[in-house]
């Protein structure tokens, strides 16, 4: 006698029925053609003519133990597993299991036939691939025969909903497939999983969805590593539109992704530049290093000043003209000039970025959406996840420095952002100050080895204004920092102070701080000039004084100044955090000047050789910008 009322055809059926059940139930003895434990050894009598016992012991021995090392079956539960999975190989346990007991509950599911007729489909679809077994996920829903007999107990407008979500060239599950990296591309690992959700979303009885360790048992490969499935699961619920925000199931009411493409499609390009834009200030510091200009459009648009300029473009190089002219005049300013453009490799995903981050921002706002609780939570969590991720977006898209250079410009690619939030114009001055290129201060050192070794003075003002003014020189911060290092230079005894008066040095003092303000005419002296003889009235030397010292003279003096050089460095340091990679760079200098260099927490080159003032502006300088503390130096 048919279980199912569907059977009984008509009317008078159903009377007969009913009668003969009355007659027979004083004497019946019910019996359940297939029990339940029994389906599985059904569905492969009538399946298979004959299975490899041998070869199945071996394929479900395997995929226990590699289930037991991912931690997808507990000590209690593996043996029951095992059990099962021999009796229903080539399928796995989970496979009868839905079709029988969740799929089977529609009363148009005919159970054992219904599971007999839909697995024969599936098999045949399957002989010619070379799988170990047959998983949920392995149901084409692509076939029209395995699709159409299931949406026959659901209803048509899933056939619609697999196409976009799982079959379809364009759907968000093909989209997973390529998304998870090319060893796991030929396991197709975003339909498999969204096949095996969908498949475990109905029941007859209202059960459906089911839990991440579920999916992974159901989908994996022993050669696989089951956090992929994780990677795989979470994609999906980013890229599908009929997942459920509230579990993981199918459902036939499209979800918060199909609303946020939608609101996407209404942002114009206009809308993203803004909020670029806006992004961009909310990351520049209150009090920034540098004077700040966003997306100039010319070079009027850039002051000609002395102090140092970030200037911020959308494009990937900075156009000459705003290196070389200011409006109808040329600029004078050049080295002060520092730009920061972008990568156009990000431009594409940091506006898409932006465009989801946007429509996030309208759904959240829009207060006449009838959302659930649980779609209202769901888009303040994906805006908050968004939100987090501004400024490390920001920060992927604005990574080229340029630099003004003699000829041209000099490219930094300051790479991709570390964890955290940071401001954009303190995280560039940081790095360019680890990398020497900007500076504090020069070294006292610096100045007398580098530009004063064949001139008896130098007028203090401009050789700051040439700093200012010549492309690729120094870059100093500030003004203050300048006149520090002059004063520091007077002190030390390495130079005079004094002023160009008529014609003539006047050496005012060394070996004591002092009063520098940039006025004309103050000058930095060789300190021989400076220093009085115990039995000689000090000397005023005429400007053009190196004419008039001898020959011999000069020799003496340039003898005196013949650069030096170092055949072996040793530094002992004291590290702030943050600074080990300043300590690198120092390393790989030294590297290119001594054949060997070796680091752990102190620095020693030996068996080569650099010169003294190399060493002073290069390796003394940067530990200096770095805050570096050195416990010793032993250099010779």
């Amino acid at each position: 006698m048919p279980s199912s009322i569907l059977e009984h055809y008509d009317e008078n059926a159903e009377r007969m029925f009913q009668r003969l059940q009355k007659i027979t139930g004083r004497m019946e003895k019910i019996y359940t053609p297939v029990e339940d434990e029994e389906i599985e050894h059904v569905v492969r009598a009538r399946l298979f003519s004959k299975i490899d016992e041998k070869e199945a012991k071996k394929v479900v021995d395997d995929f226990i133990e590699y289930a037991k090392n991912e931690g997808l079956l507990s000590d209690d539960e593996f043996a029951n597993y095992r059990e099962k999975f021999l009796r229903s190989y080539p399928f796995k346990p989970e496979v009868i299991e839905v079709l029988y007991k969740r799929w089977g509950s529609f009363p148009t599911f005919q159970r054992t036939r219904g599971v007999l007729r839909l697995l024969s489909l599936v098999v045949h679809d399957l002989l010619d691939k070379n799988i170990p077994f047959i998983r949920l996920g392995d149901f084409n829903l692509n076939n029209d025969e395995i699709r159409r007999e299931l949406i026959k107990h659901i209803g048509q407008e899933w056939d619609s909903i697999i196409a976009q979500d799982i079959t379809s060239k364009e759907s968000g599950a093909k989209k997973v497939d390529e998304s998870l990296g090319s060893s796991y591309r030929p396991y197709k690992l975003g339909t498999v999983v969204s096949t095996t959700i969908f498949m475990r979303s109905f029941s007859g009885r209202g059960e459906k969805g089911s839990s991440v360790r579920e999916i992974k048992l159901s989908t994996v490969y022993p050669e696989l590593y089951a956090s992929e499935i994780d990677n795989a699961i979470n994609n999906l619920k980013e890229k599908l539109f009929y997942i459920s925000n509230e579990g993981i199931f199918f459902t036939n009411q499209p979800n918060l992704n199909k609303m946020i493409i939608a609101r996407e499609e209404s942002i114009s390009n206009d809308d993203i530049y803004e909020e670029e834009k806006i992004m961009i200030r909310k990351y520049i510091s209150k009090q920034p290093r540098f004077r700040v200009y966003l997306h100039p459009e010319f070079s009027k648009d850039i002051p000609d000043t002395p102090e140092l300029k970030l200037i911020v473009l959308n494009k990937n190089r900075p156009d000459k003209e705003f290196l070389e002219k200011y409006g109808e005049n040329p600029r004078v300013y050049r080295n002060t000039l520092i730009f920061l453009c972008v990568d156009e490799n990000q431009k594409e995903s940091f506006h898409l970025y932006l465009r989801k981050l946007l429509a996030l921002k309208s759904i959240d706002g829009d207060k006449k959406l009838k959302l659930t609780e649980g779609k209202r939570k769901e888009v303040k969590n994906k805006l908050k996840n968004y939100e987090q991720r501004e400024y490390e977006e920001l920060r992927k898209l604005y990574r080229r420095l340029f630099l003004p250079t003699k000829d041209d410009y000099k490219e930094i690619d300051m790479g991709l952002p570390t964890f955290g939030e940071n401001l954009l114009d303190e995280e560039i001055y940081e790095y360019l100050r680890n990398q020497g290129e900007i500076l504090k201060k020069i070294a006292p050192k610096v100045i007398k080895n580098k530009y004063m070794l064949e001139k008896d003075y130098i007028e203090i003002k401009k050789l700051y204004e040439a700093f200012l003014k010549t492309p690729g020189e120094v870059r100093l911060i500030s003004e203050r920092g300048f006149v520090e290092s002059i004063k520091e230079g007077v002190k030390n005894g390495l130079f005079g102070f004094g002023y160009i008066s008529d014609g003539k040095i006047e050496c005012k003092c060394i070996n004591e701080t002092p009063s520098v303000n940039l006025d004309e005419g103050e000058a930095i002296i060789k300190p021989e000039l400076c220093r009085k003889e115990e039995t000689k009235e000090p000397k005023v030397y005429p400007t053009d004084g190196a004419e008039e010292v001898s020959a011999v003279e000069r020799k003496e003096v340039n003898e005196q100044f013949r650069e030096e050089k170092y055949s072996k460095v040793s530094l002992k340091l004291n590290v702030p955090v943050g600074q080990i990679s300043t300590i690198a760079r120092i390393a790989n200098y030294l590297k290119s000047k001594f054949k060997r260099v070796t680091v752990k927490v102190a620095i020693h080159a030996s068996d080569g050789e650099i010169p003294i003032t190399e060493y002073d502006g290069k390796v003394m300088e940067a530990l200096k910008q770095g805050g570096i503390e050195i416990e010793e130096e032993n250099n010779k």
